[in-house]
């Protein structure tokens, strides 16, 4: 009877860390779904993950577990906007979505979420991943991206990463000549279906309109049905030369 009981508590030892471990998952999945305000026993069939102010970067390493493991097969749109997660918050997301998870994914919003370069170099290795391929929407607006950040994502986008993608945002993310040059040459190489090109709230040259221009009449965003400039921009020849011979195109102009 001691041997057993000796075995038997040597047993409990031995399991107790994978206890507490799965303890702490479970918690903080149950603190996750009350920011998600979402059951559990939802995620596997909701189509649309647009969480409560209440979300913090913190929650992000569990989301993205759970997007690994696979526990939100269904999901079509994941809205992260206006949540301030940074570029570590959402890095685990990214990560995961540039390993394939989700793969129905067709909508991704990041705006407003105090992002950088960092979370573009990650969004050009998930735009790289074969999965997301269905992805039509990509929101980066109101952050603060720089060109060389705009660069490295317009580079896989060049390359045939997401060749979906309809609607392009990234108003009001510092976007400079540079970045304005590489949406541009992407839009000769990629970017096929693309309908809807938002670049205003952005104070960069003539030089970036300049290519546009010249890349839209080349060819360049086939598809493209609406494109949004600054209004310093509004009287650019190129630009109205290249609405005018593609009727489809409409371009509209905003501070």
């Amino acid at each position: 009877a001691a041997a057993f009981a000796s075995t038997s508590r040597a047993a409990l030892a031995a399991v107790q860390p994978g206890i507490a471990a799965h303890e702490r998952w479970r918690a903080r999945i149950g603190t996750l779904c009350q920011h998600l305000a979402m059951a559990p026993a939802r995620l596997r069939a909701t189509r649309r993950i647009h969480p409560t102010p209440a979300l913090r970067a913190t929650d992000m390493a569990s989301l993205a577990r759970l997007l690994d493991c696979g526990a939100v097969p269904s999901l079509e749109r994941l809205d992260l906007s206006g949540k301030s997660l940074g570029d570590e918050g959402v890095r685990p997301v990214l990560d995961a979505l540039a390993r394939g998870a989700c793969p129905l994914l067709r909508a991704l919003g990041l705006g407003h979420d105090e992002l950088g370069d960092a979370s573009c170099v990650a969004l050009a290795a998930m735009a790289a991943h074969p999965a997301r391929a269905r992805l039509e929407a990509l929101d980066l607006s109101q952050n603060a991206l720089s060109g060389s950040g705009v660069a490295a994502l317009a580079g896989a986008l060049a390359r045939g990463g997401l060749p979906r993608l309809k609607s392009l945002q990234l108003y009001h993310t510092h976007l400079d000549t540079v970045g304005v040059e590489a949406v541009a040459e992407s839009g000769k190489r990629g970017l096929r279906a693309l309908e809807s090109l938002s670049l205003h709230g952005n104070s960069f040259a003539t030089a970036g309109v300049d290519a546009l221009a010249d890349a839209l009449r080349g060819g360049a965003f086939p598809q493209l049905k609406r494109l949004v400039l600054p209004g310093q921009h509004w009287q650019h020849g190129g630009v109205k030369a290249a609405c005018e011979a593609r009727e489809a195109l409409c371009v509209d102009m905003r501070g």
